[in-house]
């Protein structure tokens, strides 16, 4: 009986050993922590083995690596830049007050264009089959390669990644079911137009029949 307790105990511990995150420093220092946000400068986390619900936060300049409950890592090095100097000096001293969340969006704006392939498609493929091909495209987040992200170092802030791949997916959506109302407007009045020259043709011959009987 001690040692079918003494296993539940230790399958138990185990479990709860592996449902944390660590965080190991620079020097060499471990701690079981709950990771709740990484930036570009900082780390928040509660302890996760304390009762201590307060959130502490630590450089990202003084962490080694993250290593999180579901086996994934984050590991920092001196060439972990979230922002390359080519693209600070970029930056204007008005643009420096935007938060990393910010600036994903703003760079959404700028450099996504991937939305382009999808709008060519909801246009020829026209209003019943368009509409298809827009519902498609408007529930498909943005791949990878069609992001065009200015610099691949920014993307490893999860603000600012977050930020810009759901910027980007917004502006997906809008661009495709804009270019979905102009085709089906478009093809609904060219066809009202069809219809009306067809009553009016039909109208002015049967009102020439009626004028001059045979």
């Amino acid at each position: 009986m001690k040692n079918i307790f003494s296993i539940i105990f230790f399958i138990l511990f185990a479990l709860h050993a592996n449902a944390q995150d660590t965080i190991t420093t620079t020097k060499g220092e471990e701690m079981n922590v709950k990771v709740l946000e990484v930036t570009s400068t900082l780390i928040k986390y509660k302890l996760s083995d304390t009762a201590n619900t307060d959130i502490h936060t630590i450089e990202t300049a003084a962490v080694f690596m993250i290593k999180y409950k579901n086996g994934s890592k984050d590991v920092f090095t001196k060439e972990t830049n979230f922002i390359t100097e080519n693209y600070k000096n970029a930056l204007s001293s008005d643009q420096s007050k935007f938060t990393m969340t910010e600036r994903g969006k703003r760079d959404a704006k700028q450099y996504y264009r991937g939305y382009k392939g999808c709008v060519v498609c909801t246009v020829l493929t026209g209003a019943f089959t368009g509409l298809l091909v827009a519902c498609a495209c408007s529930s498909t987040p943005p791949g990878e390669p069609s992001l065009n992200y200015p610099d691949e170092k920014l993307m490893r802030d999860l603000s600012y990644s977050k930020a810009y791949r759901d910027q980007a997916f917004q502006i997906k959506r809008k661009k495709t079911w804009r270019a979905y109302g102009i085709t089906a407007g478009a093809e609904v009045t060219l066809s009202v137009a069809l219809l009306v020259m067809l009553a009016s043709s039909l109208n002015h011959s049967s009102f020439s029949n009626w004028w001059n009987p045979m």
